[in-house]
């Protein structure tokens, strides 16, 4: 639940940063903060190097964040289709890269369409990806209780 709390604020930063240039700042530090209390990588490590790493069963030391503790108490053979969740997250932060890199370059009307578009490799497509993770994950869980 921290997870997806934490994903929807990181969410809304993202939007906030590319519309409200006076507090940019603020929300850019906010949006990777939250990121981080989500999944924070061993240092030195990509989001995408931790989701192959964990996708393949390897859980690295250094990984931190609420995703890491739900995959390190990963106890029923089913669970552990959870490790996908990593994969969607980086994807998500890898979109958040590519919004960045349009806005900074001067295109903010294509930042502001990867930012709000719900097709592939879109930021809103990647965060209702995530959300629908989330939700399997919670409905798994409900039903072994």
């Amino acid at each position: 639940m921290v997870a997806r709390a934490t994903s929807l604020d990181a969410n809304a930063d993202e939007s906030r940063w590319l519309l409200d240039k006076t507090n940019r700042a603020i929300y850019e530090s906010e949006f990777f903060k939250k990121a981080a209390a989500i999944a924070q990588p061993p240092s030195g490590q990509t989001y995408d190097a931790l989701a192959a790493s964990v996708v393949s069963g390897a859980l690295p030391d250094g990984f931190q964040g609420a995703l890491s503790k739900e995959l390190h108490n990963i106890t029923f053979t089913g669970e552990k289709e959870r490790r996908t969740s990593a994969t969607t997250f980086a994807t998500f932060m890898d979109i958040d890269a590519h919004i960045r890199s349009l806005e900074n370059a001067g295109n903010h009307d294509a930042a502001v369409a990867v930012c709000i578009g719900k097709q592939p490799n879109q930021s809103d497509w990647a965060f209702l990806a995530l959300r629908r993770r989330h939700r399997r994950d919670t409905e798994d869980q409900s039903d072994r209780v």
